[in-house]
Formats: C-alpha cells, structure tokens, sequence
C-alpha cells in the first residue's frame, strides 16, 4: 500500500561511531503496519461505514495499480527469448514505476480526508499498543546500544507518530538519557537510500553502517550500507540480486571492525552508487563489480548473537 518514506536518527552519533539502520514495517514488525494505522481511522471515524467504504475504495484502486506494476514487473519471467539478466537501470526505472503507483494512492487517501480527526497522542498510544515487534529483536538492539553506537529507522507508513509509537520499547533500551532520537520530519527523496547519502549519514560523519532489511525497497540501502543484511527469503530481492550479479551469502561475515567507506580506495565507485541509490536520471554503471554482498539472515536471534561488545 502507498507510503511515505521518513527516518528517525539516534541523535547520539559521534564521529567514528557505527550507525545500524532498520526497516520498520516487516524488519522490527512482526507484520505490515499499514493495515493497522487504517483500522484506527476507521474506528476513531464518525461514522465508520463511510470511512470503511472509503477505505475500499483505497485498496481496490490501489491493487489494480500495484497489479498492473508487478505484470510488467515480474522479476521471475523472462523479458527476452533467451532471457536476459536485468541491469542497474531497469532497477531505478522499477523505483520509479513503483513511486507514481503509491503518489497516486496518497493523492487519493488525501482527497478522501481518510485520516481526519486522528491526534498525536492517538497515533502514539494506538502504535505503542497495537504492532507486534519481531522476536528476539529488542534483544538485538540493547546488544548494538553503546555510547559509541548509534540506530536510525527508516518507517515506511503514512504517520510518524504512530511510528514513533512502536518503537518506544525499542527507545526505553537507550543508555542515552536524554530521551528517544528526533524526527526528520521531511520525507526522504529518492526512497530509503536517502537515509545512509543524507548528510547526517555516514558519508558526512565518516561512520560506518549497517543496515537491515527485508524487501526490495531495502535494496538500494543493503547496497550502500557498509554491510548490508537481509532479514527472510524474498523472491523479489533474491532474483534481482541474481540478475544484478550481487552475491547473498547465508549467515553473517566474521564479526570485524567495519571500514566506512569514505576510508576506502573505492570511494569513487561509492560516489556511483549514490547516483543510483537517489533514482536519478544519470549515467548509471551497466555492471555491479564493485558492490558489497548482502549477508542473509532469518531471524534476529542471529544478530542478537552476532554482534556483542
């Protein structure tokens, strides 16, 4: 379903710390979040036959669109006799296909008013209450907190608050005293890779990072992260890496110090990457020599394992 893409940083990074930025929904969730913030509207609505019909109508315009996305899109069928791997560019012309089918979700969940009426403090509590988080994952993340460590998410769903809501658990593991990180509040262009070129990212503070996933709209940031991890088997992003050439190992590297790559002879190609992360229209390289592998995980427990200091 459409979303707006928005981060939530840990406002405690310091140079040369290391920064682990998660996916939210499906990543830190036990399961998609849209469909929960659309039943709070519903039931917080004047009359919740009509925000009921309204949201149908959502979802059906929205299925006929995503549907006709993915019949062009599938990554499974070959495009050519005999097939042809996909290239870098075909993937940003994907993104961007992808972004007109969920603006136009969000220009009609707009018109309809579909979320008028909900407050801040509901949105908090309703998202504090009402998402599952993955197992083993606050575990996870109270082994990565330290003062040289930072986190950053990256929430996909239309309201910030109720993102802000899920994580408090997540927040209260915080050594920092100061409280929870700050919101950007601007959505992030280009889509989630935005978030690691950002310049509170690890280009500008010479950090390193790392990032989890689990869909394919992680994928330009698995790419861009210093080590890149993917949560779950998905076809999508399993036949793209395929086709782009790009290595998945099972399991995760030898626990080292991760190099940012502002210290690497590779910074140049780094600097491509970027142009490709952000979709825009430029001369994208035809070839992924060069890119980090994804390292593939199923659970967080394998994390929560990994990284201990």
């Amino acid at each position: 379903m459409a979303h707006q893409r928005r981060a939530y940083h840990h406002h405690s990074i310091t140079p040369a710390a290391e920064l682990l930025v998660m996916d939210f929904d499906g990543t830190l969730t036990g399961s998609d979040t849209i469909a929960v913030l659309a039943d709070l509207a519903i039931n917080q609505a004047q009359s919740r036959t009509d925000r009921q019909a309204n949201w149908e109508l959502i979802v059906q315009a929205y299925v006929a669109d995503y549907s006709q996305f993915q019949a062009r899109w599938d990554v499974t069928a070959p495009t050519t006799n005999p097939p042809s791997r996909r290239t870098m560019v075909d993937l940003q012309r994907y993104f961007v296909e992808l972004d007109h089918v969920e603006s136009r979700s969000i220009e009609r969940i707009n018109q309809l008013r579909f979320f008028r009426g909900l407050t801040q403090r509901t949105l908090l509590e309703y998202g504090h209450r009402s998402v599952p988080m993955q197992p083993q994952c606050l575990t996870a993340i109270r082994n990565w907190l330290q003062p040289t460590t930072g986190t950053g998410i990256v929430g996909v769903n239309w309201s910030c608050d109720f993102i802000l809501g899920s994580l408090l658990p997540i927040y209260h593991l915080d050594p920092d005293p100061i409280g929870p990180p700050p919101l950007i509040d601007q959505s992030l262009e280009g889509g989630e890779a935005t978030l690691i070129s950002s310049p509170t990212g690890g280009e500008r503070l010479n950090i390193s990072t790392i990032y989890v996933g689990d869909s394919i709209n992680d994928l330009p940031c698995l790419l861009e992260a210093d080590i890149g991890i993917l949560i779950g088997h998905n076809a999508t992003v399993t036949q793209w890496c395929a086709d782009l050439g790009i290595v998945i190992h099972d399991g995760l590297p030898q626990r080292v110090q991760v190099v940012p790559h502002t210290q690497r002879a590779r910074r140049t190609r780094s600097r491509e990457r970027h142009s490709t992360l952000r979709h825009q229209n430029c001369g994208l390289p035809d070839s992924s020599a060069g890119w980090s592998p994804i390292y593939r995980i199923t659970h967080w427990e394998q994390f929560a394992a990994w990284y201990t200091h």
